[in-house]
């Protein structure tokens, strides 16, 4: 029997997102997810605004989709910067592995670059599967 200590995972992923951008790599069904969702509660409940974005459950084909699909008015970074409040906040990505096309692709590192080029008080936190880090671009 293993005894998996999440507490003790969940506090040290913590120390590491609050020292910068995090790529998560795991197998289908390895705890990505999970880690990033219990992360993302635990966080909040420390009062550091965070945001996640599921890729496979929001279907965007421009920086706009995802105003849309987030429900803001103004551009993405204007909204992130006025949720941070002058905080380090974190922005999640889950499944990365979900945007298949190179279109797709091609929005989510838009929308990553915009965030570090232009949100300096938040860290990007991304996850992806093994098999998609070894044969993307």
């Amino acid at each position: 029997m293993f005894d998996i200590k999440r507490e003790k995972l969940i506090n040290n992923f913590m120390s590491s997102i609050k020292k910068g951008h995090l790529l998560i790599v795991g197998n289908p069904g390895s705890g990505k997810t999970w880690l990033i969702t219990k992360t993302s509660e635990k966080i909040a409940d420390e009062n550091i605004p965070n945001v996640i974005i599921r890729a496979d459950s929001i279907e965007v084909d421009s920086l706009s989709d995802f105003r849309r699909a987030l429900g803001i008015d103004n551009p993405i970074e204007e909204a992130l910067n006025y949720l941070s409040g002058g905080k380090r906040s974190i922005l999640f990505i889950d499944g990365l592995d979900a945007a298949r096309s190179e279109a797709k692709q091609s929005i989510y590192r838009q929308l990553i670059n915009l965030v570090l080029s232009r949100c300096k008080d938040w860290f990007v936190v991304a996850s992806i599967r093994t098999y998609d880090v070894k044969h993307s671009r």
